[in-house]
């Protein structure tokens, strides 16, 4: 089988849950498309080449027995198959199931390694969410701007702020409120990238940082149980906070902001979302 020429993921799967899970790609960072007929299934086992193809149990099952020589023909040449859903009393042979991924548990890691196998535009070595996160960074000098996290991953994150930019290299500490887990975390990272207002970015501006520090790692663990409680959530792909708007105050006509207030606790805070 060539490399596939298409990133897109395919998805099989009764209409509510093809909802989540695109839901749930798009903020990994990469496009998903419906499948909605046994045809289309076999259209794209037979002749497109999607990066990867994701399946409810029991829609396969009930499908497999017209299907079956496609899908054992689209394995063996390379093409990559994930089932979701309970597999139940489902009619898929064993043989069948040995070659394919179950990720129904919706484990981010799982699934980036899929995405990473199989669509060859992916290239993130930890899951990344897409989010609209307010937070707070600081530089050396002491002062802590109001910034919004625009994604978000165990290793770093992007960062959109109005400020004046940091410079390359410049080591900040960041502080990501975890919502619906009611903490906020404190990273030491550094900036490895700017993006600077243009035309083609809407005006838009901000740094990627890359987490670090030994003081990291219980950190890291932290960030790892948010992407998973994120993915296993699905009210928490929409957390109910208005995101930062490019204003320093928290108060925007008359409209008060979901900043969340915070009590000191080490290294730690707990979060009292503004009502």
């Amino acid at each position: 089988m060539k490399s596939p020429t298409s990133w897109l993921v395919k998805l099989y799967q009764p209409e509510e849950e093809s909802v989540k899970w695109r839901l749930l790609l798009r903020f990994l960072g990469v496009e998903s498309t419906p499948l909605h007929e046994v045809k289309e299934l076999t259209q794209v086992l037979v002749h497109d080449q999607p990066g990867l193809i994701v399946v409810d149990h029991a829609l396969l099952g009930e499908a497999f027995a017209t299907i079956e020589s496609d899908c054992f023909h689209w394995i063996e040449r390379g093409g990559g198959i994930a089932l979701t859903g309970d597999r139940g009393l489902s009619p898929i042979p064993d043989s069948l199931l040995v070659k394919v991924t179950d990720i129904s548990g919706r484990d981010p890691y799982t699934i980036n390694a899929l995405l990473q196998r199989y669509v060859p535009t992916y290239s993130r070595h930890y899951p990344r969410l897409e989010t609209r996160l307010p937070g707070l960074y600081a530089r050396a000098a002491g002062n802590s701007l109001i910034c919004e996290i625009m994604n978000l991953s165990p290793g770093g994150a992007f960062i959109r702020t109005t400020e004046t930019l940091p410079s390359f290299g410049e080591a900040l500490q960041v502080n990501v409120p975890l919502i619906g887990l009611r903490k906020e975390i404190e990273l030491s990272s550094r900036v490895v990238r700017q993006v600077l207002p243009s035309e083609a970015n809407n005006y838009a501006q901000g740094i990627g940082v890359s987490f670090m520090g030994e003081e990291n790692c219980s950190v890291s663990i932290e960030l790892n149980d948010y992407v998973r409680y994120v993915l296993a959530h699905d009210e928490a792909l929409d957390p109910q906070v208005t995101p930062f708007s490019g204003c320093q105050s928290r108060r925007t006509e008359g409209e008060v902001k979901s900043w969340p207030a915070r009590s000191l606790k080490g290294r730690e805070r707990s979060l009292t979302p503004i009502r």
